[in-house]
């Protein structure tokens, strides 16, 4: 027993010294870095204090303490200098109260999507070292997805879809598209009451969804207590399920100068209905999810564009287009299948892998023969 507490104690005393070894190793680099970086002092020469530091599967985790006067967003001006000088692909960082927590990653190991069960209200967007991103269009309704072409916008797309339909049969979807097939591969679900690839067959879908809308507006009694969705569900005696009105690449919608007369009138006629969805779709419990390869002021209107709460951006190469979907350039130093997610919160994160034998093992059960 004496010598089983002795080798014990000696073996914590051997991995307490190597630890520590490591972490002063590492402040001697940490601080060299910051030495290059004059942004991140203070006006007194105050600079950032390496508390702690892990070494990770991804790469490493450190936390410093930033000095008076510097903010989050200090490092965010500074993201691709710290980036080089860490010799990272990339990092996270998340701070409170000066304390900064920084997930440096230097080869990160992407998830296989399995589905994960949620509310008919949620949407699973990818994960973060295990952690899936979650977003409940209750609370933050219609979502933008943006990213230039190859970054993984299909692939975060059919990861909402795929467990949208494996998880649940209180969801309809509505999936429209013109000129594009991929959505295809969901057209058979008994959850997806309209697939479309025309103007024409996108207009007629959209008109069933504003019937649908303005019926509910009628079935939401303030007096009876129903002020949304989820008060329905709750306190009557039937379920209304949660509609998503999916358009991959809204830019086909919107009217340019090539547009003949005809197709003028029926864009017009769609926008005027997608803007009905996004102005009263919340309380009803229809949302709209959308896609962009290339956003700019003149791919979607900015009445319908201020309506979506949810942005998901990969990466953007062009910042004029990255300030159109999150309101700032923050897109173009985002690294492989990396995205950014902004609600109330933002917050990084992966897409999963999923391809089409995912997609078809996980919705097989809601396939119509």
């Amino acid at each position: 027993m004496i010598v089983e507490l002795l080798l014990s104690g000696a073996s914590y005393i051997v991995f307490d010294y190597f630890e520590k070894r490591e972490f002063k190793e590492y402040k001697k680099e940490f601080d060299s870095i910051i030495e290059r970086l004059p942004a991140l002092k203070n006006n007194q020469g105050e600079k950032p204090y390496l508390v702690a530091y892990e070494l990770e599967q991804y790469g490493y985790k450190i936390k410093f303490i930033l000095p008076v006067g510097k903010t989050t967003d200090t490092l965010q001006n500074n993201f691709k200098v710290l980036k080089e000088g860490f010799k990272i692909a990339s990092m996270h960082f998340v701070g409170q109260d000066g304390l900064i927590t920084l997930y440096a990653i230097k080869d990160y190991n992407f998830k296989q999507f399995k589905p994960y069960k949620l509310k008919p209200n949620e949407i699973l967007i990818g994960e973060f070292i295990g952690k899936n991103i979650i977003v409940d269009m209750n609370k933050f309704p219609h979502c933008l997805i943006g990213g230039d072409s190859g970054t993984g916008k299909s692939r975060l797309l059919f990861t909402i879809l795929t467990n949208l339909i494996n998880n649940s049969n209180r969801i309809e979807l509505h999936l429209l598209q013109v000129r594009k097939n991929d959505l295809a591969l969901f057209k058979n679900c008994y959850q997806v009451k309209s697939f479309s690839q025309s103007l024409e067959e996108v207009l007629e879908s959209l008109q069933v969804i504003d019937k649908e809308l303005q019926r509910r507006e009628q079935l939401l009694d303030i007096e009876k207590g129903y002020l949304n969705i989820s008060d329905y569900n709750k306190l009557s005696d039937k379920t209304l399920k949660y509609i998503y009105v999916v358009i991959e690449e809204f830019s086909f919608l919107n009217i340019s100068r090539a547009d003949s007369k005809e197709e003028k009138a029926l864009k017009a006629e769609c926008l005027k209905l997608i803007k009905s969805v996004v102005n009263v779709g919340r309380s009803s419990g229809v949302f709209l999810i959308t896609s962009l390869q290339k956003p700019t002021n003149n791919s979607i209107p900015s009445d319908i564009k201020a309506q979506l709460t949810t942005r998901i951006s990969m990466l953007i190469k062009d910042r004029p287009t990255s300030i159109v979907v999150l309101g700032d350039e923050a897109a173009v130093d985002l690294g492989d299948r990396e995205f950014i997610c902004r609600t109330k919160d933002t917050i990084k994160g992966y897409s999963m892998t999923i391809d089409f034998p995912e997609i078809k093992e996980y919705t097989k059960n809601s396939i119509i023969p």
